[in-house]
């Protein structure tokens, strides 16, 4: 699968409906669609399937983009700093180069987060940095070229899942736990570090996508 290359969208039309959106005020955090506006996803689908304006596994078939980064992006969106989320839907339609293979943006940057931000924030707690590496050795593996079995990700999942850093959830836990322990008696706080991590995260993503 390669992005905007026998797809049902191109990516220009992709960014001319989302600089409407954008234009129109349109995107909001909390919805995918209601009332004349909508998430990244929904504000991303909804020209193209008004009618399913929550399915990231359109991606696919639409833009060449693999669900899992649609799934990311509609995480990073919701969690971002309210100026910042209005800007991210079409920064990251831009990053996607036509002709670029995704496939291996999601596995980087989950091997990014365990190696180089979760270790920090759980290396008070012996099982939950055992679980992170776990998952980690098999983001390693699959970056260099031999991806695990899906029974080593299923054994690797449920360890660091009893230890509440389940893969997918991982970039959420992050923000969190920094969050946490950095501000734990402030809930204001709380949210304006988990957006400065949701921030770096974004970062980190257009960055394993325009190098893709």
């Amino acid at each position: 699968m390669l992005a905007f290359t026998e797809t049902e969208v191109s990516k220009d039309q992709l960014i001319a409906s989302l600089t409407a959106h954008a234009e129109a005020d349109r995107f909001i955090k909390g919805t995918y669609w209601q009332n004349g506006k909508g998430c990244a996803v929904g504000c991303s689908l909804r020209d193209f399937r008004p009618k399913e304006t929550g399915n990231h596994g359109l991606y696919e078939p639409l833009f060449g983009i693999p669900r899992i980064l649609a799934r990311l992006e509609d995480g990073i969106f919701e969690n971002l700093p309210d100026n910042l989320s209005k800007e991210w839907p079409l920064r990251f339609a831009n990053a996607v180069k036509p002709g670029s293979d995704l496939s291996m943006v999601w596995p980087k940057f989950m091997l990014w987060l365990l190696r180089d931000r979760l270790p920090k924030f759980a290396a008070k707690n012996e099982h939950a940095l055992k679980a992170v590496n776990t998952v980690g050795d098999l983001y390693e593996a699959w970056v260099g070229g031999n991806k695990p079995s899906a029974k080593d990700f299923k054994a690797a999942y449920a360890a660091a899942y009893a230890a509440a850093y389940a893969a997918y959830a991982a970039a959420y836990a992050y923000a969190t736990a920094a969050a946490d322990a950095a501000y734990a008696a402030d809930s204001a706080s709380r949210t304006k570090v988990r957006s400065a991590f949701y921030t770096i995260m974004s970062d980190k993503l257009i960055e394993l996508i325009e190098a893709a």
